[in-house]
C-alpha cells in the first residue's frame, strides 16, 4: 500500500510539476514566435509535433520492457521475503548458499531486463537529439534568412536565440518525464494487479443479516468443485440439529475442511443450499453470517500487537476483564502472566514470539471471547501438548454446551464425546453414529481407531 501511494503521488507530482509547466512554456513561447513571424511558430509547432508524436509512438515498447523489468523486481522482493519468512527451515536445512545462489539469478534476471528497458529508452533518446539539433540550425537559419529580408528586427532575433534554448530544454524535459511517468505507471499498475483481485463471491442483491436463533445446519444436495476438477462433492447431504456436537472424520481430501468453507461461505455451491436455521446462506450478508460462526483452526497466526488485542479482536469494544476471563477458559492466563508485560506483550509477526501451543491457546480463547452460535473446531488442539490438550478438551465441552459445533479432527480421541461422527470418503458419507457405535460396526472409522491405538501403544512399548 505505501509502494503504492508512492507511485500515486510521483505521477500526480510528474504531471503537476513537470507535464503542465513544460506543455504551457512551449505554447506560450509558441504563441509569441507565431506574432513575430507566422513561419517561426510553424516550424515550431513542426518540431514539438514530431518531437512528442515520435516519444509517443515508442510508449507501447518501452511501457512493455517497464512492465516486464517491474515484474523481475517484484520476483526479486518475493524471494528475499520468501527466504526471510523461512528463515528457520532454510537454516535447519542448511540451504543459505541455495537460496542466496536463487536470489543472485533473479537479481540478474532482473538487471538483464532493466538493460533492455535502458536500450529501449536510449533507441527513442538518440534520434529525438538529432532531431532537436535540426530544429536548432533549421531556426537558426530561418530567423537569418527573415532578418535578412528585413521581416524581423534584431531585437526579435535576439529574442527568439533566447527562447530556442528554452522551447528544446523544455521540450527535452517533457520526453524525458515521459520515461518516468511510465517507469510509476508500470509499477502501480503491478501494485494494482496484486490489490485489486475481484471479488469473487458477492453478497446477493438485497441480502439481510442472518438471524440465528437455534443453529441448526443443513448441507442439502450440494455438489461442488474446485474449477475444473474433479467434484469435491455430487449431491452430498447432511443435517446438523441444532446443539448438536458432529465430528468430521476422513482421509485427507476427502471434503472436510470444505465443507466447512462452504459453510462459511469462503465458496459457493454449484448446486444445492447451504442452509442454516433454515436460511440459505448465498442469500445473507457474508459479514452478518461469519458474525455468528467461531471457528479454530489449525492454523494459529496471530497479529503483531499485543495479547489483549489478539485476544479480543474477535469482540468489538472487549473489556479487559472479558479478556482476561477468556484467556483463563482456554489456560492462556498462566503462561501470559509469566511474561514481563502480560497482557501488553506484543507476540511478533504471526505470533513468532510464543510457542506453537501458546499462539493455539490464544487463538481459543479469541474464539471463547465471540461465543458464536455455532462453533467450528479444525484440528483446534493439533499444536497442543497431550496435558494442555487434555485440559482445553475440558474447556471446549464446557464452550460447547449449547452450541452447534462440527469438529474435524485425524486424532480420533478428541472426537470421543461427539454426538455424532460422520465419516467422508470422495465426497460422501460411508459411516455415521457415536463413537461406540462406529466401533462396534467395525468399519472404516474401527479400523482407523484400532490403527491409531496400536500405533500408541507400541509406542509407549518401546
Amino acid at each position: 500500500i505505501g509502494d503504492l501511494s508512492n507511485y500515486f503521488f510521483n505521477i500526480l507530482g510528474t504531471m503537476i510539476w513537470h507535464f503542465a509547466p513544460g506543455m504551457l512554456i512551449i505554447l506560450i513561447n509558441a504563441v509569441f514566435f507565431s506574432l513575430i513571424n507566422p513561419l517561426l511558430g510553424l516550424l515550431i509547432f513542426l518540431f514539438v509535433s514530431m518531437h512528442i508524436g515520435y516519444t509517443v509512438s515508442k510508449i507501447p515498447v518501452m511501457k512493455k520492457s517497464f512492465k516486464r523489468h517491474s515484474e523481475e523486481i517484484s520476483v526479486v522482493k518475493g524471494k528475499i521475503v520468501d527466504s526471510l519468512t523461512n528463515f528457520a527451515v532454510v537454516k535447519l536445512s542448511s540451504k543459505q548458499n541455495l537460496e542466496k545462489r536463487d536470489i543472485f539469478k533473479a537479481h540478474e534476471k532482473e538487471k538483464f531486463y532493466s538493460r533492455i528497458a535502458w536500450t529501449e529508452s536510449q533507441k527513442t533518446w538518440i534520434p529525438l537529439g538529432y532531431l532537436s539539433d535540426l530544429f536548432g540550425i533549421s531556426l537558426t537559419i530561418l530567423i537569418f534568412y527573415l532578418y535578412s529580408k528585413s521581416e524581423i528586427g534584431l531585437g526579435e532575433v535576439a529574442y527568439a536565440f533566447m527562447v530556442l534554448g528554452i522551447i528544446q530544454k523544455s521540450v527535452w524535459d517533457f520526453n524525458k518525464n515521459i520515461l518516468k511517468f511510465l517507469g510509476d505507471i508500470s509499477k502501480m499498475q503491478r501494485a494494482l494487479d496484486t490489490i485489486l483481485v475481484p471479488v469473487e463471491i458477492e453478497d446477493a442483491k438485497g441480502a439481510k443479516r442472518i438471524a440465528i436463533k437455534k443453529g441448526g445446519v443443513k448441507f442439502d444436495n450440494i455438489s461442488f468443485h474446485y474449477g475444473n476438477h474433479r467434484n469435491i462433492f455430487k449431491e452430498f447431504s447432511l443435517d446438523i440439529n441444532p446443539g448438536e456436537k458432529v465430528g468430521l472424520v476422513g482421509s485427507s481430501g476427502a471434503g472436510k475442511t470444505t465443507l466447512v468453507n462452504l459453510l462459511l461461505r469462503l465458496f459457493d455451491v454449484q448446486k444445492g443450499q447451504v442452509i442454516i436455521d433454515g436460511q440459505d446462506v448465498s442469500k445473507v450478508k457474508q459479514k452478518s453470517l461469519r458474525e455468528n460462526i467461531s471457528v479454530v483452526t489449525q492454523d494459529s497466526s496471530l497479529f503483531h500487537r499485543t495479547l489483549e488485542e489478539n485476544i479480543g479482536y474477535t469482540k468489538e469494544k472487549a473489556t479487559q476483564k472479558e479478556v482476561i476471563s477468556a484467556a483463563k477458559k482456554a489456560d492462556a492466563h498462566k503462561f501470559i502472566n509469566e511474561l514481563p508485560k502480560k497482557y501488553e506483550t506484543l507476540v511478533g509477526e504471526r505470533g513468532i514470539k510464543l510457542s506453537g501451543g501458546q499462539r493455539q491457546r490464544v487463538n481459543i480463547a479469541r474464539t471463547i471471547l465471540k461465543d458464536a452460535p455455532i462453533l467450528i473446531l479444525d484440528e483446534a488442539t493439533s499444536a497442543l501438548d497431550s496435558e494442555t490438550e487434555a485440559y482445553i478438551q475440558k474447556t471446549f465441552e464446557k464452550i460447547m454446551d449449547g452450541k452447534t459445533t462440527i469438529a474435524i479432527a485425524h486424532r480420533l480421541s478428541t472426537l470421543k464425546l461427539m454426538d455424532r461422527i460422520v465419516v467422508i470418503e470422495n465426497g460422501k458419507i460411508i459411516e455415521e453414529g457415536t463413537h461406540k457405535q462406529l466401533l462396534s460396526k467395525g468399519g472404516n472409522y474401527a479400523k482407523l481407531w484400532k490403527l491409531q491405538s496400536t500405533d500408541f501403544i507400541a509406542d509407549e512399548n518401546l
